[in-house]
């Protein structure tokens, strides 16, 4: 199959882009702590005038990550297949890229 595709159905996707102003619909309890704690900061920073960034890191990882926290993505799934002697799983093309930022870089610590 060339172009994404549904990992459920097998259907073809089309990739629709998201205007940055765009109001966010969230669907998960997660996502909507993480949004509040963006705006708390940012509120924050705005009342006091201090400079502040809300950052959204993804696929941080490091040394004594846990393999078993949902939260830690497919990093968590890579690893634990590669631990038991399984390839990753890839869905779709494989083209799609991701930044994995180790936790000893200065932008990880930035979090």
């Amino acid at each position: 199959m060339i172009g994404p595709h549904c990992p459920v159905c097998g259907k073809k996707i089309k990739p629709v882009p998201i205007d940055e102003n765009a109001s966010m619909e969230l669907s998960s309890l997660y996502a909507l702590t993480k949004r509040i704690q963006e705006d708390l900061v940012l509120t924050v920073g705005a009342t006091y005038k201090i400079p502040v960034a809300a950052v959204r890191g993804f696929n941080i990882y490091g040394p004594r990550q846990s393999l078993s926290n949902p939260y830690t993505g497919v990093s968590a799934i890579f690893m634990s297949r590669l631990k038991n002697g399984q390839a990753p799983m890839i869905y779709e093309d494989g083209l799609q890229s991701r930044d994995f930022v180790p936790c000893t870089t200065s932008s990880a610590r930035s979090f």
